[in-house]
């Protein structure tokens, strides 16, 4: 690079205010100098004029800028880091991440003094991904999942559902209690039904009835019917 007061450097099209003569250019016609328009502004040009990067030291801004074509940054041994006090964004027509051996995204709560800090964390591997909270909001208007094999372990679970249908080609349910509370309840078994229990206490404020071809009652020791009237025939 030459510092030459006296160069005469074509007005850039996207230059702020008019060009200051002072100006470090090279051969090819790149330049830097400070904006005329704003004494605090240091601009960088190509060689076609274009404003590629801008320091803004009154606003405490840099900006590089690449008006046509690609912007790579490439370490081919070591590790590229991004780090801020504020707000990183990332805006694009398609954004893509890409990593082969595992992708992590953390939010960690620094602002109590707490010996293990608490957060979110996001991890993917090649097989596995892991999805750690304290709280998790799903939401979504239509939502499926497809799973070969499906766990689930807590120590509570509530659903809300204005309806809901399953099929299952087999069902095994165990639990120490079950309570049903319906207004209506409807079961329909089309080969047989067996129920098993060490006693079994209904109670009825209305009638029972019970429609059937043949009826069997079979007891090892008594059988008993208790009624004001009792009606056979």
């Amino acid at each position: 690079m030459t510092t030459n007061k006296s160069a005469v450097i074509q007005q850039p099209a996207n230059a702020v205010g008019p060009v200051d003569t002072s100006v470090v250019a090279t051969s090819q016609g790149a330049h830097a100098r400070l904006s005329a328009a704003s004494p605090d502004t240091l601009q960088v040009f190509d060689a076609s004029q274009q404003l590629i990067f801008e320091y803004d030291a009154a606003a405490g801004v840099t900006r590089m800028q690449v008006p046509e074509g690609d912007l790579e940054l490439a370490t081919h041994k070591g590790s590229i880091r991004l780090k801020a006090a504020d707000e990183v964004a990332i805006a694009g027509k398609d954004v893509n991440v890409h990593a082969t051996e595992s992708l992590a995204l953390k939010v960690i709560d620094i602002s109590k003094q707490l010996l293990r800090p608490m957060g979110s964390t996001l991890s993917l591997l090649p097989h596995k991904a892991m999805l750690a909270a304290q709280s998790l909001e799903l939401g979504a208007d239509d939502a499926k999942v497809s799973a070969t094999r499906m766990a689930y372990r807590g120590q509570e679970l509530s659903a809300v559902v204005e309806r809901a249908s399953s099929l299952f080609e087999k069902l095994d349910t165990k639990a120490k209690r079950i309570l049903q509370t319906s207004d209506h309840l409807i079961t329909k078994v089309k080969d047989a039904a067996q129920l098993r229990a060490g006693r079994i206490n209904q109670q009825v404020e209305g009638t029972i009835q019970i429609k059937s071809e043949k009826a069997v009652h079979k007891t090892k020791k008594d059988f008993k019917v208790q009624a004001e009237r009792i009606h056979l025939g």
